[in-house]
């Protein structure tokens, strides 16, 4: 593992998830004072969606989506999802 800071306020992000632990997730990011945060969840739930607010997608990213950001955030994804996305943001 690498200790690495990041300006959360200069970078896109995407964070890809469902419930508590996007939800938390997300709330670290909005601490760091992330500007440019995009959410992407096929099932956000309650307390997410309201955190997200206008941010949410209601939907898993397509692959150009996640290739614009310069982070992404993968929390609480099952598979087969999870793979395909993995390869995207790796490629």
């Amino acid at each position: 593992m690498l200790p690495i800071a990041i300006d959360a306020a200069r970078v896109r992000i995407v964070l890809v998830g469902n419930g508590d632990a996007a939800r938390r997730r997300l709330a670290l990011l909005d601490e760091a004072g992330a500007m440019r945060v995009q959410v992407f969840a096929d099932a956000p739930g309650g307390d997410l969606a309201a955190a997200a607010g206008d941010r949410l997608r209601r939907r898993l990213p397509a692959a150009g989506e996640i290739a614009d950001a310069q982070l992404a955030f993968l929390a609480a994804v099952v598979e087969p999802a999870l793979s395909r996305l993995r390869h995207i943001a790796n490629s």
